[in-house]
């Protein structure tokens, strides 16, 4: 792929990367770094991408496993916060999200990330089943079963709240 063709392809794609990142880290900053550095890690390897049609598909992958990298990362972080916090016998403040969602995005957050990304990706980016499942390493069977359980836990969550029918 040459570089001209990549850098279109990714700004073409920025508006659901940052979406993809924020649904995961929820976080406003940690989604930009985690959306730079997959175009970093995406730019490294451009030349093993064999089917530019599958790009969107291949670039998601990268950036949903800087996602969850990144995931991983902060939460051995905050286990060493918590542990200092223990010896110290300090409250160690943690950073609250930038995003304020409303109840739905709070309900959508509250969903594990095996049920919120396939959600996310089918209907806010307009993926088909097919292409979720080659992102997120399933089968469109799977995706598709787990968009169901999302909504259903999504309507069991507001319905609680009493703001969905």
């Amino acid at each position: 792929m040459s570089e001209d063709r990549f850098l279109e392809n990714v700004l073409a794609m920025r508006g659901k990367l940052y979406r993809v990142a924020m649904a995961i880290l929820w976080n406003e900053q940690d989604a930009a770094d985690a959306v730079q550095e997959a175009m970093l890690k995406g730019w490294k390897r451009r030349g093993s991408l064999r089917d530019e049609a599958a790009f969107g598909a291949w670039f998601m992958q990268i950036l949903v496993r800087q996602c969850r990298d990144m995931q991983r990362k902060q939460i051995r972080r905050r286990r060493l916060l918590g542990d200092l916090e223990n010896r110290r016998g300090t409250a160690v403040q943690s950073a609250e999200p930038a995003l304020q969602p409303g109840e739905l995005f709070e309900a959508i957050h509250e969903l594990p990330d095996a049920l919120r990304l396939p959600l996310l990706l089918c209907y806010f980016d307009g993926y088909s089943q097919k292409e979720a499942g080659a992102i997120l390493g399933a089968t469109p069977a799977q995706i598709k079963d787990r968009v169901r359980r999302a909504r259903e836990k999504l309507r069991r969550a507001l319905d609680e709240g009493g703001d969905a029918e």
